[in-house]
């Protein structure tokens, strides 16, 4: 097989950093074009493959067209960032990025990409097909005064080992967002002291999929989001996600640092159309939640993750 190496179009918004060798033992991949039509509101996802298997993905074909604006495409449901602004609604146009640096050496390899978010306004009279918040294509486009930046690093360990650093930024907005669904199956961490509330992760008052009762709109991924757990406040711990299909199958997930007065929140993510048990997959999803003193604030989460079969490369991992 010929080595592919890593490609980076930053034209279209793709970049994908990949091992060496041939085939690749690890690709990690982030999205970050302006790109409409059959578009998901993945700005700045984030995707990971590695010995062969998917660790980091988004879901796919949607279940249904009924249900692919509020949870297949939605940011929610994806290895991002988000940070909603008050009286925009976004849709699945939700910005452009652009690469600042790619550095490679000895093995590690380094992205890094920002981001803003921006939002359509329409003309006084457009069609039917312009009025879909997915197209929008009659559309006089604003920033909306929010911007991302993730760092991302793919190291080469031995013995075929692979390590992800992934460092967020959020500025900007009324509410910054993290989410990130991991492995289908169950999420442990001796760390963690968990809490569980009732509700959806927006509201302890509503129920799986309440849509009317959302702080904003850009929300209605979260609210089908269940079995909610808080924890408590710390800036760095260790945990692990564990596959349902193959149990020696592992991603870790490091978090080393971040700032203040942010909540951290696991909940139950399975398909919107029949019952959580009559889904196909079940992701134990983590969530950060902040809410910024003022719109110039940034909000940091910086984690390191090891997708891993068996054993794991690292044996420690701290925060600068």
């Amino acid at each position: 097989q010929r080595a592919i190496g890593t490609t980076i179009h930053d034209g279209v918004g793709i970049a994908i950093l990949r091992t060496e060798g041939a085939p690749e033992s690890a690709a990690l991949g982030i999205s970050y074009g302006d790109t409409t039509g059959h578009r998901h509101m993945d700005l700045l996802d984030v995707q990971l493959f590695a010995f062969d298997r998917p660790f980091l993905t988004d879901l796919g074909y949607p279940q249904s067209w009924a249900s692919v604006a509020r949870w297949e495409a939605h940011w929610a449901t994806h290895n991002t960032v988000w940070s909603t602004v008050p009286n925009i609604e976004v849709g699945r146009l939700s910005g452009r990025g652009r690469l600042i640096r790619c550095l490679s050496f000895n093995g590690i390899q380094i992205l890094e990409i920002e981001a803003r978010r921006w939002h359509g306004e329409l003309d006084e009279s457009p069609t039917d097909l312009d009025s879909r918040p997915d197209v929008m294509s009659n559309a006089r486009w604003r920033q909306s005064g929010v911007n991302f930046r993730r760092l991302l690093a793919l190291i080469e360990k031995e013995e075929k080992g692979v390590v992800v650093v992934d460092l967020s930024r959020i500025q900007g907005g009324s509410e910054h967002w993290r989410t990130c669904r991991g492995l289908n199956g169950s999420f442990n961490s001796d760390d963690i002291k968990w809490t569980g509330r009732p509700g959806n992760v927006v509201n302890e008052g509503s129920g799986r999929g309440d849509e009317e009762n959302l702080g904003h709109p850009d929300q209605a991924g979260l609210s089908w989001m269940d079995n909610v757990r808080t924890a408590e406040p710390r800036s760095h711990w260790d945990g692990s996600w564990q596959s349902s299909r193959e149990k020696e199958v592992h991603l870790d997930v490091h978090q080393t640092r971040i700032s203040e007065s942010t909540d951290l929140m696991s909940a139950r993510a399975t398909a919107t159309m029949g019952t959580p048990e009559e889904s196909s997959y079940c992701y134990q999803t983590l969530v950060w939640r902040r809410t910024p003193d003022n719109e110039q604030e940034t909000s940091a989460i910086d984690l390191v993750m090891e997708p891993r079969i068996g054993a794991p490369v690292l044996s420690d991992v701290s925060g600068l």
